[in-house]
């Protein structure tokens, strides 16, 4: 299966990003194009959007700039995927809103950000990439956002069941286009088990993740509750087939040890 990662990655110069396959350098001081495919988007207030943010990527060097998503998981940490956090000296920042390109709450200032040791670039035959990463950040959350809350641990993922995905990636596939606006969908599980620590979901329908989801969240409803388990990774065929998430359920023990070293750095940093 051909698949691509759906944000910014290094594959192949400094912030670019694929779309069916091909690389393509981002214009210059230009945002990311990038959204859900075949969702609606999301109205201000809507629980949905509470723990969702948008991740800007800047180089300092050439000030090009690129956007994934995240999901909030404490008061002072980002879930995302780790492509998004791969290379270097990028400048990260968070945004908050159901529109980032709008002026809105000003971003939160990050501390540090760290990607899975195990962490692989795409393959075509690899499966199981550890595209998983952290923000950490200081400041103080906009009213109305809190963190989201993981599946737990023993709820198991079956195929064909419903899943919510949301993002500020591109709404239009074909074109790229869209991007920045908080969007969501809901798809069908294809492969619970498509590798041991990943999830593959059923974009056949023209609806799903898309260039700029990156990072974003996979829930399961139940009741009026929404769970936390995916970290949108990679899709196929441009977006069109399918998408592969990270089942971040499965790596609770190395987000915890994470989390303590993080703020462990910081407090020394500032003594």
């Amino acid at each position: 299966m051909s698949r691509a990662f759906l944000g910014v990655q290094k594959l192949c110069t400094v912030l670019s990003f694929t779309i069916y396959g091909a690389c393509s350098e981002l214009p210059d001081s230009k945002l990311l194009d990038s959204n859900i495919v075949g969702g609606r988007t999301v109205a201000q207030g809507e629980k949905v959007a509470r723990s969702i943010v948008g991740i800007k990527l800047t180089d300092p060097s050439s000030g090009l700039t690129g956007t994934c998503t995240g999901s909030l998981i404490d008061k002072d940490f980002v879930l995302t995927a780790a492509h998004c956090l791969e290379g270097g000296n990028l400048e990260v920042s968070l945004h908050f809103g159901n529109d980032i390109r709008q002026a809105g709450e000003s971003p939160l200032s990050t501390v540090s950000t760290v990607i899975h040791e195990e962490y692989e670039p795409n393959s075509e035959d690899e499966k199981l990439t550890h595209d998983i990463g952290l923000v950490h950040f200081k400041g103080k959350l906009p009213i109305g956002y809190a963190p989201a809350t993981f599946l737990p641990a023993n709820r198991i993922l079956k195929n064909a069941s419903p899943v919510t995905l949301a993002g500020y990636g591109v709404s239009n596939g074909f074109f790229g286009t869209g991007s920045g606006i908080l969007r969501v969908v809901k798809v069908s599980i294809l492969d619970s088990e498509f590798s041991e620590k990943e999830v593959e979901l059923d974009q056949s329908a023209g609806r799903g993740a898309c260039n700029g989801d990156s990072g974003g969240p996979a829930y399961v409803e139940s009741g009026s509750k929404l769970y936390l388990w995916g970290i949108t990774s990679r899709g196929a065929n441009g977006c069109v087939r399918s998408s592969v998430y990270t089942n971040a359920v499965k790596y609770m023990t190395w987000i915890k040890a994470q989390k303590i070293q993080l703020r462990a750095a910081a407090a020394l940093e500032t003594e």
